[in-house]
């Protein structure tokens, strides 16, 4: 697995509720791609529903192991009034494949059979940052 994607893992696990430099670890990983690597998949989700306060998230209910789709599910918990995920890693179980983003943002894939399983299998929510 990318060393980098590992970093993530390690500083979300040992910190769920607290900011990791996320962004720091996404640039690296996709810097650090060996040519030999297929290039990342990008999806921008953000470009459908955006507005200046549309939040796009991750229920924290999906967070940890996903049977149906053999992956472990990684994010920082934000809390205010409700608990989201805005940054997340999604690690496979073949230890190559894995989803990382901010549906914000971009989410990037290492292959698109891992992305659709990924869409398939977790809950985003679509809510207004002004409800807080």
């Amino acid at each position: 697995m990318n060393k980098n994607v590992l970093k993530i893992v390690e500083l979300i696990e040992t910190r769920p509720y607290e900011g990791i430099p996320f962004n720091y670890y996404l640039d690296k990983i996709i810097e650090k791609r060996n040519e030999k690597d297929k290039p990342l998949l990008e999806y921008c989700h953000w470009q459908e529903y955006y507005s200046n306060h549309v939040a796009l998230t991750i229920d924290p209910k999906c967070l940890g192991y996903n049977d149906f789709g053999k992956y472990t599910l990684y994010g920082c918990v934000i809390c205010d009034y409700f608990e989201w995920v805005n940054e997340f890693v999604a690690v496979f179980d073949n230890d190559k494949d894995f989803v990382i983003g901010n549906f914000e943002k971009i989410v990037y894939a290492t292959s698109e059979k891992a992305y659709n399983i990924f869409m398939e299998t977790v809950t985003i929510d679509e809510w207004d940052y002004h409800d807080i």
